[in-house]
């Protein structure tokens, strides 16, 4: 009996060893928890909601399957680990979780089950995840990207760090960063992505970071238009950027970096508005490069300095903007309305002006190559004419500075170009003296006049180099006149050493110079008008001398 329980008590502990045999086997295989703590070479799958603190250890394989979502928890990624997403699988990190991946020490590998572009969807961190607690530090994110044309294999929303990671091999965009998110994000290796490395918005631009973004399918870094409220600086990467839409500037400076290429989509615009700055300074070996998309005249709008934009703020120095001016007819790349500085820069093949200048603003304006654009390199107003500095204005379809009449009330002198200015309209000069530069050549549009009135002078001395005045048409009478009026400072009002001609169509009585005050006009040659060539109120004592009138149609000299 003794015999038959010792065999019996035998046999269930044989019994029990081979059961606890088989459940030890069993565990090593797959194995699905959200508890992880392991590190012995075990493949776990993951694919429930992470609600607890983990740490997903470097000595085991992870597979993610479907959405995982952490959701007020932190998930910790040992150095060295690799995690592989089966197909179209996410990992989201939620309200007030975190995602650690910290591959000092050994890169953290986030990669596909099936290494195939778009395998898997994206790494998502939601505005609400805890941004302390959002690392990615030399990590491989590869084959994902799989939601559609335009996805990403990162989303960022929040301000995580993200540095010195690859992504690769996505079958769409390697990183999106929205528009309120402002990552740390620097030291990135961003390549061999179907589409750009990053796609973002003007207002988060500023956010990325120096790095390495070449080698992909679209070769600039894509932004979406926006509204920046905040200073910020956009860096000179290896690729360009690319603006899209309308991007406005608003009680904020945007400093672009010396270097930078923008390249503009079509119908794009920069509008620097209230209280806003455009800082754009190159230098003469590192440009700022502000083209397009498409390398076709009027392929995008324009930069604007509205007039209540900060004028200290709003520069561009050695820039080269081209490609632009696609609003209209009678559009530019660059507007003008306060007194931004614009210097060593070339704006070239606007499918309509190079640059158009207010008649409120006073911009510096100097040293600037304006050319190859279809019509002049400036449009501007009689006002703010004496702002537009020494250039090189040649080389347009116009080649001509344009001016729409108005009235000048601040003294100052019109420069001599290498292109003519073209009055049109009545220009008027008040309480101020309007002096032309010896050998400026002004052309009269059709009727266009100059009329000096109370306190005002024109100042035209060539003694150096003859002044033209002519007619924008080479016919008499085709431009009015130019007038002396009798509250003008007769100090002021000179004429000397001028070729003034095919004006006079004023009517049969008119002149091409009408004096009703004291003026000075010496060795001038005064021709072709379709009237009287100088005519003066015979209350008057005008200086006159050296005159030469040639084929005036009503005679030399009338006083009235």
């Amino acid at each position: 009996m003794y015999y038959s329980k010792l065999i019996l008590s035998s046999s269930k502990f044989v019994l029990a060893l081979l059961i606890g045999a088989a459940l030890f086997l069993s565990g090593c295989g797959n194995e699905e928890s959200d508890d992880i703590t392991g590190g012995n070479g075990t493949t776990i799958e993951h694919s429930s909601t992470i609600t607890s603190d983990e740490t997903w250890a470097k000595g085991d394989i992870h597979i993610i399957k479907g959405y995982v979502y952490v959701n007020d928890a932190i998930l910790t990624i040992e150095a060295g680990t690799t995690v592989q997403f089966a197909s179209d699988a996410a990992l989201i990190i939620q309200t007030a979780a975190g995602l650690i991946a910290d591959g000092t020490t050994g890169q953290i590998t986030f990669t596909g089950q099936t290494k195939q572009n778009g395998f898997w969807r994206y790494i998502e961190f939601q505005d609400a995840a805890a941004n302390l607690n959002c690392k990615m530090i030399n990590c491989l994110v590869e084959y994902g990207g799989g939601y559609g044309d335009n996805a990403s294999m990162l989303y960022i929303y929040n301000n995580p760090t993200i540095s010195s990671c690859t992504f690769r091999y996505s079958s769409s965009n390697g990183v999106e960063i929205d528009d309120d998110a402002r990552p740390v994000f620097n030291n990135n290796t961003i390549t061999l992505n179907t589409k750009s490395p990053v796609i973002a918005d003007f207002e988060s631009a500023a956010s990325i970071g120096y790095g390495d973004y070449s080698g992909n399918g679209q070769e600039y870094i894509d932004l979406s238009s926006g509204t920046l409220t905040y200073d910020a600086a956009l860096k000179k990467q290896n690729v360009p950027y690319s603006f899209s839409g309308y991007n406005y500037i608003n009680n904020a400076t945007l400093t672009i970096e010396a270097g930078t290429n923008i390249l503009m989509n079509t119908d794009a615009a920069v509008i620097v508005g209230e209280n806003g700055g455009f800082v754009a300074q190159g230098t003469s070996s590192d440009s700022i490069v502000i083209s397009s998309r498409v390398a076709q005249k009027g392929y995008w709008r324009y930069i604007e300095f509205q007039d209540d934009a900060v004028s200290a703020e709003c520069k561009l120095d050695y820039c080269a903007v081209e490609f632009g001016g696609g609003y209209g007819t009678t559009a530019s790349m660059l507007y003008i309305y306060n007194n931004a500085t614009v210097t060593n820069s070339a704006f070239r093949s606007s499918s309509s002006n190079g640059v158009y200048i207010d008649d409120d603003a006073r911009p510096t304006f100097s040293n600037n190559t304006i050319t190859l654009n279809d019509l002049s390199p400036i449009n501007g107003d009689f006002e703010s004419a004496a702002s537009i500095g020494y250039g090189n204005y040649s080389g347009n379809t116009h080649d001509y500075i344009n001016l729409s009449s108005g009235t000048i009330s601040e003294t100052g002198t019109l420069k001599k170009q290498d292109v003519p200015y073209r009055f049109n309209g009545y220009n008027y000069i008040n309480n101020a003296t309007l002096t032309i530069e010896a050998g400026t050549i002004i052309r009269m549009n059709s009727d266009a006049a100059i009329l000096v009135g109370v306190s005002g002078g024109f100042i035209a001395d060539g003694f150096s180099e003859t002044i033209t005045i002519t007619g924008y048409v080479q016919q008499k009478g085709y431009w009015r006149f130019i007038e002396f009026q009798d509250d003008a400072s007769a100090a002021n009002c000179i004429l000397n050493h001028c070729l003034i001609e095919y004006g006079g169509g004023y009517g049969s009585n008119s002149s091409i110079v009408w004096i009703d005050n004291n003026a000075t006009v010496t060795n001038c040659n005064i021709q072709h008008s379709s009237s009287w060539g100088l005519s003066y109120d015979d209350d008057c004592s005008p200086t006159l001398s050296g005159n030469v009138y040639v084929d005036n149609d009503a005679g030399d000299v009338k006083t009235h």
